[in-house]
C-alpha cells in the first residue's frame, strides 16, 4: 500500500560540511539554516523508480552510529 504525500525528514550530525561547487554561494548561505535538496515530485518519484527497480545509485549510502 502506497502513501500518498510521504515525505522524510532526516537530521544529520556531520564533521564537516561538504565543498560547495557553486562559488558566488557562501557556506553561512548554503548551510545556515535548512537544508532543501531533491524535494520536487520528479526528484523523489525518479529515486523511487530507480530504488523500486534495484538500479545501482552513484551515492553509496552509509551509516554511522555515535554514543
Amino acid at each position: 500500500m502506497q502513501a500518498p504525500g510521504a515525505q522524510v525528514k532526516v537530521n544529520l550530525m556531520l564533521q564537516r560540511l561538504p565543498r560547495l561547487h557553486d562559488q558566488t554561494v557562501s557556506p553561512e548561505q548554503a548551510f545556515g539554516g535548512t537544508f532543501h535538496i531533491n524535494e520536487t515530485y520528479r526528484q523523489l518519484d525518479t529515486a523511487y523508480v530507480r530504488i523500486t527497480a534495484s538500479y545501482p545509485t552513484r551515492y553509496r549510502a552509509r551509516s554511522t552510529v555515535t554514543h
